[in-house]
């Protein structure tokens, strides 16, 4: 870790970055060993720390490259799923409580471009670390933090930096107050004054009433003019108003947060004065204090909130943050593939189900991002219902033919409600729109990867909770058919089935650590996937499966360890092979087969029994395959080989 450290420093100083100003010390080193102590790998750790700031394909190629040279293991990004109950929110193996508050009103959804950058904001959070979002105006940044908050039901609160930003707008002032408490002394002295002076009970009436200084006063002016000027009266008003002027210290809405636990995003930190900026250092370091010194009398530091939060935002084309806060936080630059315009599926959330998949696709690549926000307000729902050619000639758009062929087929594009990005309202509210979007998405990415339905099962059901499996087997049925999702859920672990949770099953996809229960779950949806994929594995004329079952004669020669099978009857060939039990390939796949049925284990260690299923899948897809005379028993051999590799890996396997 130290290595990776001094050989990205020695990278930056010599120039190889040009992305950014880039600054590797030891806090950097001290954040991946907080990482590491909350269980994260050693990769996942380094992605946010180190490369989440890069700016350049070829920089981050550079940083990948010099972890995997130091490390000696390939970096490889893990996918992550959001899951949200009433208790917290999971994101990978990030969990943040939730606030049993009412649901703020969110009007964003849930965009797949933003998922990887929600899990690194989320990360950052439940550590407690500054973050610096970076990129370019309405690529998501304040989004993405809202997102995130609104499912917490954590209050976000915003301040906007300028060039003309001072320290008071951050840590708060002296303002001008009036203060109303000397207004009832006021009203009784004038009330005295007038009943000595004999003053008609309406008009004292009046004067009982008035609410506030400025009432009262304009009150007297009206009185004085019917009963003429009383200058004792105009005196007691002189020395009220005096009274009330006064100057109280005002926090800002950075120090009111701090205090109060609320999550703040300061926006465009770049424009203001470094000076000014860095006025906060001293409270965002970790374990830090905020001193208000320009508060009289109160010199004491005042400590943060356990839930206080706070965000940092900027557009590097228009300038940089001092190295002091650059340091203090954990960058994050959000590249081209978290930028949702360039996405047609998130294109077609923001703007609207009316256009169709390949006028989306259209949209992200020929219109700005700007362009596309404007075309999403022209469309919007509630609008005055533009259409679409007229909205698109508004914002400087034009039509091609590719589009205007697509308006004619626009119904085959349309889209169902479970197909829509789910609003954050409805994950905060578990409503679940959000699980059948889930389920929806699954279904879409096999239609579109041309993958068939058994072949998702393993995905899809470990993709999955109890929940979905207790509320929306319907749609599961609909989507593999009944006999098969009824063999899925028989072999569930009757304790899964029993609950009704929302959050993943096994825990390991999200890639958090398994336990017991979620190992017997994934076991028993990898088992029954396996034989649902046997099942579709076609017996081939001539392959080792069938000549081994229909065998009637076999002779074997030993030579020099290569075996020579006579075949006779109707199967006459003859072949070079290394594999000494042929004639029992089809026991063999009956066993295997029988073994996945009836066992809910065949190894101690869960993270290798995904390895030793494949290998047992392609043992009996090598045996259903076509013997040639070329290649004769190769493919089974080899099957047979990474087996055993399996094997020697996997103690406890069940040979």
């Amino acid at each position: 870790m130290v290595d990776i450290g001094e050989q990205c420093e020695k990278e930056s100083e010599r120039g190889s970055f040009i992305g950014g100003p880039y600054s590797f010390n030891l806090r950097d080193l001290l954040r991946w060993y907080d990482m590491l102590a909350v269980e994260r790998t050693l990769g996942e750790a380094f992605e946010l720390v180190y490369m989440a700031r890069t700016r350049r394909d070829e920089d981050k190629e550079l940083m990948r490259s010099i972890y995997e040279k130091t490390m000696n293991e390939k970096l490889i990004t893990r996918s992550v799923m959001l899951t949200v109950d009433e208790k917290e929110m999971r994101i990978g193996k990030c969990v943040l409580k939730r606030k049993s508050t009412i649901p703020i009103v969110n009007k964003n959804r849930l965009l797949a471009s933003q998922l990887t950058l929600m899990h690194r904001i989320s990360t950052c959070v439940e550590l407690n670390w500054l973050t610096l979002l970076v990129g370019p105006r309405n690529c998501g940044k304040r989004a993405v933090i809202e997102n995130v908050a609104n499912i917490c039901n954590r209050p976000l609160r915003t301040i906007a930096l300028n060039a003309d930003t001072d320290a008071q707008e951050l840590i708060g002032s002296y303002e001008q107050v009036v203060d109303e408490n000397c207004l009832p002394d006021a009203k009784t002295k004038i009330v005295e004054i007038l009943r000595k002076n004999q003053v008609e009970g309406v008009l004292i009436e009046k004067v009982q009433n008035t609410e506030d200084l400025n009432k009262l006063e304009a009150t007297i002016e009206l009185v004085l003019s019917e009963i003429g000027n009383i200058e004792e009266i105009r005196d007691v008003l002189s020395i009220a108003n005096q009274s009330s002027m006064r100057f109280e210290w005002t926090d800002s809405v950075f120090v009111d947060a701090y205090l109060h636990g609320d999550w703040l995003l300061i926006e465009d930190v770049n424009l203001c004065s470094a000076a000014v900026l860095d006025r906060l250092n001293s409270c965002l370091e970790s374990g830090g204090k905020l001193v208000v010194a320009e508060r009289q009398n109160s010199y004491e530091p005042l400590e943060p909130h356990p839930d206080f939060r706070v965000f940092l935002s900027m557009d590097a084309r228009v300038g940089e943050i001092s190295r002091a806060m650059r340091n203090r936080s954990v960058e994050i630059y959000i590249d081209d593939d978290s930028k949702w315009n360039t996405w047609p599926d998130d294109v077609r959330a923001v703007i609207g189900s009316k256009i169709s998949t390949e006028f989306s696709r259209t949209i992200s690549r020929d219109l700005t991002v700007e362009q596309q926000l404007h075309l999403a307000a022209l469309l919007e729902d509630n609008g005055e219902n533009f259409s679409t050619e007229i909205a698109l000639k508004l914002v400087g758009g034009h039509r091609d033919d590719v589009m205007e062929e697509d308006d004619e087929d626009e119904n085959n594009y349309a889209i169902v409600e479970s197909d829509q990005a789910p609003k954050i309202v409805e994950i905060g509210g578990l409503t679940g729109h959000y699980e059948k979007y889930l389920l929806s998405s699954w279904r879409r990415a096999a239609s579109i990867t041309k993958t068939s339905n058994f072949e998702a099962i393993l995905m899809t059901f470990i993709a999955t909770s109890p929940w979905i499996l207790h509320n929306l087997t319907e749609d599961l049925k609909t989507f593999f058919g009944d006999t098969v999702v009824d063999a899925v859920l028989k072999r569930i672990p009757a304790n899964v089935l029993k609950t009704n949770k929302r959050h993943l099953v096994d825990a390991e996809f999200s890639s958090g650590s398994p336990t017991d229960s979620t190992s017997k779950f994934s076991r028993a949806i990898i088992f029954e996937w396996i034989l649902q994929m046997i099942t579709k594995i076609p017996i081939d004329h001539g392959s080792a499966e069938h000549l081994s079952s229909t065998l009637t004669k076999c002779k074997i020669i030993t030579e020099s360890n290569l075996f020579y099978f006579y075949l006779c009857s109707d199967e006459i060939a003859t072949c070079d092979v290394t594999f000494n039990n042929l004639s029992q390939i089809s026991n063999l796949v009956k066993s295997i087969i029988e073994m996945f049925k009836t066992t809910s284990s065949i190894s101690h260690k869960s993270h290798r029994e995904v390895c030793v299923s494949i290998s047992y899948l392609l043992l009996i897809a090598a045996s259903r395959r076509r013997m040639t005379t070329r290649t004769g028993c190769a493919a089974i051999y080899l099957a047979w080989n990474d087996l055993k590799n399996e094997a020697a890996k996997t103690s406890g396997l069940d040979r």
